[in-house]
């Protein structure tokens, strides 16, 4: 939704567009492909671009996760390159995909789709990047430390006892341990994760659960449900379900030989911090975390936090306020329906509106609709609004459970997150745990220079995941494991 039909692309055609006698250029752009997988929802994909000295333009498409970079990836044909579009086939017999997309008014970001082998349209977006960026996408990010000998791992399983769902995961024991050690359940985001928290081709739980080995501490990190050894529907999810799952995961910890129970906390990314925050002020001394450490943790509403979200990136891409309020009272609207338990129908016909005061003022992602797709694209959006997990997330209040937090808390938010706003979620939370059983041994900071994933960034923008080499910042990581040694001393 972020671009323009509008064709403001005096600067991308000085870029751009194909002159007489032009000197030979290479373009980088990444690119997202929304796919139908729930647990990789996006498919991260890499193009290079090449003009030579006649103007023709050729090309090499690479998909990491699909095994097709560098000497293996795709040629691409067909290309054509316009002040304000890129379009571009994937030979994939017996049909092409056709990838083409409407830049914005700098040329360098644009929404578009991909139509795959002539049937199926995916939403895509694609972004430019520099030759480094590129090439920083296409490298695997490891989990470990080149260096020493690596910790040992075992997988392991446990059940939630109150519906019977089996959660698998890998225990991660510390290295050179001399007795029982202190643990860390690992909590991961919204969205169906593996236990690696895999994201932007960052393992970040395998890093954390390495670093931490190091430093002393055994980790169990364990997949979403419905994602690789666990069984169950992740959708079908509310903070009950997951709070179980986390209570078993820590009972399963506590029941290790190699583990102090006394010693057992957790760590949780954004969601996972609002589920750690549960289990804190639920859990009591022998079933609760001994101490808790959130990352990104949001202290609003789910429905606040998104249209925080819808008004900031709006003014950060300098829309007028008419336009703003336009769209946000159309959203307001069917978000108010929806978390009533409105009608099909009347929730549609709110979000179309919605869609048609972008289409007034000629904004969307990728190319003008007509009513039909619009509602094609509706009844998509209605199949997640109406799945238990969305629902309770919209609606779910952490405050709360942020005011009977029973436990030793280290709260750490990006300066630049774009998904979690930093400073009003950092204020609601420091006044929530100011009343607190444990609000003297609260430890809230904001790193200035990262994202919702504590990496360090230049824009917070999640397009810049898989470009960045660290997986998270080692600032953030150094607080993270001074913090967890002091208090289990």
């Amino acid at each position: 939704m972020r671009d323009r039909w509008i064709s403001l692309a005096a600067l991308a055609a000085l870029m751009l567009v194909p002159t007489a006698g032009a000197q030979s250029e290479t373009q980088h752009w990444i690119g997202f492909i929304q796919i139908p997988d729930p647990a990789r929802p996006e498919l991260l994909f890499i193009v290079e671009l090449t003009r030579d000295d006649a103007g023709e333009w050729s090309g090499q498409l690479d998909i990491p996760l699909q095994g097709q970079l560098a000497d293996q990836g795709i040629e691409v044909r067909d290309i054509e390159i316009k002040p304000n579009v890129i379009r571009f086939l994937d030979p994939a017999p017996p049909m092409d995909n056709l990838y083409e997309f409407l830049l914005d008014g700098t040329g360098q970001h644009g929404g578009g789709r991909m139509m795959l082998g002539g049937q199926q349209q995916l939403s895509a977006r694609i972004h430019r990047v520099s030759e480094a960026e590129a090439a920083t996408a296409r490298t695997p990010r490891p989990m470990a430390e080149s260096a020493g000998p690596a910790p040992v791992s075992r997988e392991g399983s446990f059940a939630n006892s109150t519906d019977g769902t089996r959660i698998g995961g890998t225990l991660t024991l510390p290295l050179n341990a001399t007795g029982p050690a202190p643990a860390v359940l690992l909590l991961s985001g919204s969205g169906r994760h593996d236990r690696d928290q895999l994201i932007g081709f960052h393992r970040t739980f395998g890093v954390l659960a390495d670093r931490l080995a190091r430093a002393g501490f055994a980790t169990l990190r364990v997949d979403d449900r419905g994602v690789g050894a666990s069984n169950g529907t992740y959708e079908q999810c509310s903070i009950t379900e997951l709070a179980g799952d986390a209570r078993a995961g820590l009972a399963f910890l506590r029941s290790q030989g190699e583990v102090d129970p006394a010693k057992v906390g957790v760590l949780g990314v954004s969601e996972g911090a609002t589920v750690g925050a549960r289990l804190s002020a639920t859990g009591g001394a022998e079933t609760g975390p001994a101490f808790c450490v959130m990352i990104s943790p949001v202290a609003m509403t789910g429905n606040e936090m998104l249209a925080l979200q819808e008004r900031q990136r709006l003014e950060a891409e300098g829309e007028e306020p008419a336009y703003i309020d336009a769209r946000l009272a159309a959203r307001a609207a069917a978000f108010e329906l929806i978390l009533a338990g409105a009608e099909t129908a009347e929730i549609e016909e709110a979000l179309l509106e919605g869609i048609r005061v972008m289409h007034k003022a000629k904004r969307g992602d990728g190319f003008p609709m007509d009513e039909d797709q619009m509602r094609t694209r509706v009844g998509g959006q209605i199949a997640a609004f109406e799945e238990p997990r969305y629902r309770w997330w919209l609606a779910h209040d952490p405050i709360p459970d942020f005011e009977r937090m029973a436990c030793p808390t280290l709260a750490l938010w990006g300066g630049l997150d774009q998904v979690v706003s930093p400073e009003p979620n950092k204020a609601a939370l420091a006044q929530a745990v100011a009343s607190a059983p444990a609000s003297a041994d609260a430890v809230l900071r904001i790193f200035d220079n990262c994202n919702h994933l504590l990496q360090p960034s230049l824009s917070g923008a999640d397009r810049e995941y898989a470009m960045i080499a660290e997986s998270i910042d080692p600032e953030a990581l150094e607080e993270i494991i001074s913090w967890l040694q002091k208090e289990t001393e």
